[in-house]
């Protein structure tokens, strides 16, 4: 999905959560939002994550 696709889609999520008066379609749209931003997290950049690994292993060396 685009940006500007998924920022709109979160934004209609979010105006359908507040005008609900169902809790269990909120509890729906609730979901589809986790499911979206943690889709998000998982796309984002590898080296923004703030994780990096030196994998030197001189554990050899003696």
């Amino acid at each position: 999905m685009s940006k500007d696709t998924d920022k709109y889609t979160k934004e209609a999520l979010e105006n359908l959560i507040q005008q609900s008066t169902d809790h269990e379609e909120q509890k729906s749209y609730k979901e589809l939002m986790q499911k979206l931003v943690q889709q998000d997290d998982m796309n984002q950049d590898p080296q923004k994550d703030g994780f990096r690994y030196d994998y030197d292993d001189s554990s050899d060396l003696r």
